[in-house]
């Protein structure tokens, strides 16, 4: 009779087994980036935290949340009071200094950001058609650079070699006004998209670009599991090699294109 360590594999892996090739990859994909992170790196520097849900995940590794959007600190810093090496701050980053329009989403806020919702958010194209999504208002918010910012609260990033940039359309922004930070990052889960989610925003390419040519080299293409919109890991040259980065590499060679489309949740 097998042992419950067994029984729990089973009962893990059966449901991706029965999957075609390339939902297990991007299953299996987001399982060993886990994995992965979770004994590789010192600290996470989280920018886009909303309510700050995934606060229990990390639990007492070192991470710094980023929210722009001043309503849900109550929430966010609620969340990550448990857990003395969490710290959160509100900022909305961007690529300089100014004024701006910050829309506030229908779907409580997840889906809120610089950029007004475009063609595959809303209407007949809408990879969400169900959400009804919308941006029901707007607040005006002084944008900086994550490079200002770190200076000005006196951040030391040292220790906060992950990195995860999920800031609905304007990860590119926020990479553009981090060009020293950058220098502490040694891997960087994004959020991306290859159509047009947010009107403006950038697409896959534009982030690829701007990443690879700064060392830094992505674990998954969309293209390989038909990925519209999601969040994809970029690792730095610089990295040794591990065996779940071997796994990662493995798997995502072995999948095949579907026809389906593959989409994250809406966050």
């Amino acid at each position: 009779m097998p042992s419950s360590f067994a029984l729990r594999a089973i009962r893990f892996l059966l449901p991706i087994w029965r999957m075609p090739l390339h939902e297990k990859a991007l299953r299996l994909y987001q399982k060993l980036i886990k994995l992965h992170l979770d004994r590789r790196y010192r600290g996470t520097f989280h920018i886009g935290a909303n309510e700050g849900a995934e606060a229990y995940k990390y639990g007492n590794r070192k991470v710094i949340w980023i929210e722009a959007n001043p309503e849900l600190m109550p929430g966010l810093l609620k969340n990550i009071a448990p857990y003395s090496r969490q710290q959160a701050y509100c900022a909305l980053l961007g690529d300089g200094e100014r004024e701006v329009d910050f829309h506030i989403a229908s779907n409580s806020g997840l889906s809120s950001s610089v950029y007004s919702f475009g063609r595959y958010s809303t209407g007949d194209r809408s990879l969400w058609p169900d959400a009804g999504l919308k941006m029901q208002r707007s607040i005006r918010l002084r944008m900086e650079t994550l490079d200002r910012f770190v200076e000005s609260q006196g951040i030391d990033l040292d220790g906060y070699d992950h990195w995860v940039v999920d800031v609905q359309g304007a990860e590119l922004l926020v990479l553009q006004g981090a060009e020293k930070s950058l220098a502490f990052c040694k891997a960087i889960v994004i959020e991306i998209s290859t159509v047009e989610v947010y009107e403006g925003g950038a697409l896959y390419p534009e982030i690829k670009h701007f990443l690879v040519t700064r060392g830094f080299m992505p674990l998954l293409e969309p293209q390989t599991v038909d990925l519209k919109h999601g969040d994809v890991m970029f690792v730095h040259a610089s990295v040794k090699e591990t065996p779940y980065l071997r796994a990662l590499r493995g798997l995502l060679a072995r999948s095949q294109r579907p026809s389906r489309v593959a989409t994250a949740n809406v966050a």
